[in-house]
């Protein structure tokens, strides 16, 4: 009778890591207890609310859409897949998956933050506005939105089946 011995070199590890990625998503926003402070200009709207309303517009209060986060992500979408690429390239050298998840939100954190430290998402700022304001640059009241911007690492099917309310 022969024995078969089984030597792991690292296959479980890897599946694991792997299985891993495809089981959790990034989420890059206004998000947590960001989400549900009162915005310091806005007494009865969370910085949540407001951030909504910036990123998608309010016909009813007359403010356009000025898309700080889409826009980041679709500037920067060709990284979504170096970053997965990444995060692969981390498990089967060894890294926790987490760690490649993790730092895919620290850089999407990033390029938001930047976009609306620009203070040029468009449309421009109207007349009155500008005059109001002092300046031209938009998102730039209170600096709460851009201090707002984080990521979080989520199970995927909390974050597809509208388990999340945050913006």
């Amino acid at each position: 009778m022969s024995r078969v011995h089984w030597r792991d070199t690292g296959y479980n590890r890897i599946m694991t890591g792997l299985r891993e990625l495809t089981q959790y998503v990034v989420r890059v926003g206004v998000i947590n207890e960001h989400a549900t402070r009162i915005h310091p200009l806005r007494s009865r709207m969370t910085v949540g609310d407001v951030a909504r309303i910036q990123e998608f517009g309010s016909s009813r209060a007359n403010i356009p859409a000025r898309s700080f986060l889409r826009s980041a992500v679709h500037e920067h979408a060709s990284e979504v897949i170096d970053g997965i690429a990444e995060a692969v390239r981390g498990v089967l050298n060894g890294s926790s998956s987490w760690a490649g998840l993790f730092n895919m939100g620290e850089k999407f954190t990033r390029y938001v933050k930047d976009r609306v430290l620009a203070g040029n998402i468009p449309p421009p700022l109207a007349e009155y506005t500008v005059q109001k304001k002092g300046h031209g640059k938009t998102l730039q009241d209170t600096m709460v939105l851009s201090e707002s911007i984080s990521h979080e690492t989520v199970p995927r099917k909390l974050a597809n089946d509208g388990g999340f309310e945050d913006f």
